[in-house]
């Protein structure tokens, strides 16, 4: 099969690759394996071509550029291969740079453009054949006609300088490109030791131990930095890589991720970018009202479809699918296409490569760790990303992930979500510890609330909080004055029953406890900005108001429960006046007896 997919061309080689990534896509272990050759061991073309190449391109001999270059190349790709180099010492250096060069196959452009028109004419042909929804010659000229691109290198030295000075850190590692040597067909850039990624997925545990260059690589942390890197592009910057399979990835011996292979970037508006994030909260959090929206305004689904049948459908995926089934991207996407095909369900061509992207990405992690839950760890980042940003887009989403179209306030939502996001605060899953960073920023969110909570027309939302205010005062004096608490951590189902419930039949008193709770440790991790907010609460006409109704509504609530907390301070005021009157009348009595010793001495 291999075979067949070199002899095919370049285009078709690219679509091998992606294939290979997807292990979870029905296709035999051992067709993968075969598959995944296609992205770094592809047959290599004649040395002495390439080295004629380069002293062409860069218009001078080798020898006059490097001090040494590789005889053999060390890896073959579709598009090229590369060789290892040293450059000749420059700027009083005493050792030349070590490099690596990418060179283009010779006569590669008539190819690949036979071979995007070839895909194209075929993906057309399909498309009137079988009548599929999808627009699969948009999706192609997404997918394959962007190899067009990749064959001019100053394009991929272009793009490597910008993925680097976006996402280089002490995490991710892009190689530094030397524009002086790259050209047309021609790529230099600083060479990196590290292990292929792809070597590192097929090692057993047992394997990588006993290896000196693996031995102290943890897999897990690795590709928890790779999904974080992936969506720092993909909702944050907007630039991403494209093609991130195996082959395109490394690991150095510091445990640095390293990107490589630049030519498929992708570019993604600050719209689309807010879209996508949007389409994951709801995903995550199976709002099919909200998620069916999403599906209309991006084009996954016509306008002339049935609104309230798109969300029967997506109702019932939700419904059965088990908390344990795993979640990814394309794998949620299949099932939808497959249960959704009578709306004519389909992929936009502007989010082709942003589907790749995350297919590669997925793929990879599968590889590696097919326990890893790439939507799962992906979503805390996302929390922190919308409490980050104070947008007013950012704020609209955390609006509507909290507040229901009826106004009322999703509690368990609200505690899911502070405590998924804190875990990325402080690297920890306790319940009840916070960053002070977290703390700033859910104090902020809280700040931005309550200036739209003021507003006239969120009257009812400002009852609905006054109501549900009064039930969890009430609980609370309840917990204090009996001495008891019931509240546990809760399994992922027990959540989502009482999330339903709590919007069907009434706000549980438990639920707004634990949101209070967490409040409470959020204020101790970073006091400051929460007293400001005190301040501007108490200093605003609106929020004076709301506070002295919050007061009125807790006495009509439990006016028996406000005279027993009466009585129950008292008390405990009582006893706290008669333990410290008897600790001073003792420190006397013992004052007393020492004076009376000490006297008795002297005299």
């Amino acid at each position: 099969m291999r075979e067949t997919f070199i002899r095919l061309g370049p285009a078709f080689v690219k679509a091998g690759q992606a294939l290979a990534t997807r292990p979870d896509a029905g296709f035999p272990p051992e067709v993968c394996t075969e598959l995944a050759k296609l992205q770094d061991r592809m047959p290599p073309f004649s040395s002495i071509e390439a080295h004629e190449l380069i002293a062409s391109e860069l218009k001078a001999p080798v020898s006059d550029i490097f001090v040494e270059l590789s005889d053999l190349p060390v890896a073959a790709a579709s598009l090229g291969q590369v060789y290892r180099g040293r450059l000749k010492p420059i700027d009083g250096e005493k050792i030349g740079r070590e490099v690596a060069v990418k060179v283009q196959r010779p006569g590669l452009a008539p190819i690949v453009e036979l071979d995007v028109h070839v895909l194209r004419t075929v993906a057309a042909l399909i498309q009137q054949a079988f009548n599929i929804n999808s627009d699969i010659v948009g999706v192609t000229d997404q997918l394959v006609g962007r190899i067009l691109e990749e064959i001019d290198y100053r394009n991929e030295a272009k793009f490597a300088k910008r993925f680097g000075d976006l996402y280089r850190s002490e995490f991710v590692c892009v190689p530094h490109i030397i524009p002086t040597l790259c050209s047309e067909k021609v790529l230099t850039m600083e060479w990196v030791d590290g292990v292929p990624l792809s070597e590192l997925a097929q090692l057993t545990e047992e394997e990588r131990e006993n290896n000196r260059d693996t031995s102290h690589l943890d897999p897990t942390p690795i590709i928890e930095r790779g999904v974080i890197c992936s969506l720092e592009q993909l909702l944050e910057r907007g630039f991403f890589h494209g093609d991130p399979h195996p082959g395109n990835l490394m690991v150095t011996r510091l445990g640095q991720l390293v990107y490589l292979d630049f030519g498929m970037m992708g570019e993604l508006d600050a719209q689309s970018r807010f879209d996508m994030l949007q389409l994951l909260v709801n995903f995550v959090n199976k709002d099919p009202v909200a998620l069916s929206v999403d599906f209309f305004n991006l084009g996954f689904v016509p306008p002339e479809a049935s609104m309230s049948r798109v969300q029967e459908e997506l109702l019932k995926v939700f419904e059965t699918s088990s908390p344990s089934q795993r979640l990814d991207f394309q794998g949620v996407l299949l099932e939808l296409s497959d249960v959704m095909q009578d709306f004519r369900f389909k992929i936009p061509p502007r989010f082709a490569l942003v589907i790749r992207a995350l297919g590669a990405l997925e793929g990879t992690v599968i590889k590696i760790d097919p326990s890893f839950k790439v939507v799962a760890r992906a979503y805390p980042h996302v929390l922190g990303q919308l409490l980050r940003d104070r947008s007013p887009e950012m704020r609209n989403i955390l609006g509507s992930l909290l507040v229901d179209p009826t106004g009322q306030i999703r509690w368990e939502r609200l505690e899911r979500m502070i405590r998924a996001a804190s875990s990325t605060s402080t690297g920890k899953q306790e319940d009840d510890e916070f960053s002070p960073d977290f703390s700033v920023n859910i104090a902020a969110v809280l700040s931005d609330a309550l200036h739209v909570l003021y507003l006239p027309e969120n009257g009812k939302m400002r009852r609905t909080l006054l109501k549900d205010g009064a039930v969890a005062i009430d609980h609370i004096i309840d917990e204090l004055l009996t001495g008891q608490t019931n509240r546990r951590k809760k399994t992922h189902t027990e959540e989502e029953s009482q999330e339903k419930s709590s919007t069907t039949t009434g706000v549980s008193p438990n639920v707004i406890g634990g949101v209070v709770g967490k409040l409470s440790s959020l204020i101790g991790a970073a006091p400051g900005p929460w007293a400001r907010v005190a301040v501007e609460t108490v200093h605003s006409k609106e929020g004076t108001k709301f506070c002295s109704q919050l007061v009125q509504s807790v006495s009509e609530k439990s006016s028996w429960r406000s005279v027993q907390w009466g009585i129950y301070a008292a008390g405990n005021l009582l006893n706290k006046e008669q333990r410290s009157w008897k600790t001073s009348q003792l420190k006397t009595t013992q004052q007393d007896d020492s004076n009376n010793t000490q006297s008795k001495y002297t005299k």
